[in-house]
């Protein structure tokens, strides 16, 4: 009997549930990486960031915050980079309470810095 050939056809390229999410997850990711974070960055807690809270482009270098039922908060761009890489001013220490804020009750793991990180990758897409 001859050998027949039997052909697989190449595994389906996984597309992912939100794909909105799923970028700004590794955006996040990229960005905290560089950092030096260490933290999954999941597309679940990007879409709880792209649900709740609106991130703005204002001139100079400054992003609007804002979050259901909380006052709008204006950021500097700089400010956000240098509380993700972990400086210690009065600037990040002041920008560690707003994104505490912003980070309350969202889903999965959110805490501060992981926020941030969500934050400017959204700014920058």
């Amino acid at each position: 009997m001859p050998a027949t050939k039997t052909t697989t056809a190449p595994p389906a390229v996984r597309q992912p549930k939100d794909p909105e999410a799923a970028a700004l997850a590794a955006a996040a990711r990229d960005l905290a990486r560089a950092a030096g974070l260490k933290s999954a960055y999941t597309p679940a807690e990007a879409r709880g960031v792209l649900d709740h809270v609106t991130v703005e482009k204002a001139p100079r270098g400054v992003l609007v915050l804002a979050r259901d039922g909380v006052e709008p908060q204006r950021m500097r761009v700089s400010v956000l980079r240098a509380f993700i890489s972990g400086e210690k001013t009065d600037d990040t220490r002041a920008a560690a309470k707003v994104m505490a804020e912003l980070a309350r009750d969202l889903p999965g793991t959110v805490y501060g810095r992981k926020m941030a990180a969500f934050l400017l990758a959204a700014a920058t897409n």
